[in-house]
């Protein structure tokens, strides 16, 4: 596998998109994973409220909870979209 990457637009500045390879097969029509950071940069103790916050809203929006990690010092949640596409919110 390859070493992940991330990029940033031309100005440096907006969202970093990551590029990862994963060892798993890919199980569904997924073309794209985009993970939403919201508790970067704040104190690990605060991150999860951050990341239950954005949670509650993007429910609220449509999409579903699918799992809760809490491991390493951090916190994530994978959701899912209304097509069933995995997302991330850390």
């Amino acid at each position: 596998m390859g070493e992940p990457v991330s990029r940033r637009g031309p100005d440096g500045r907006g969202p970093r998109i990551f590029f990862q390879q994963v060892p798993e097969a890919k199980a569904a029509k997924n073309r794209l994973h985009l993970p939403v950071q919201v508790g970067a940069g704040s104190d690990p103790r605060d991150r999860p409220a951050i990341v239950r916050d954005e949670v509650i809203r993007l429910v609220g929006l449509g999409a579903r909870e699918v799992q809760v990690f809490d491991e390493m010092d951090e916190h994530w949640v994978v959701m899912a979209d209304l097509e069933g596409n995995a997302f991330c919110v850390s």
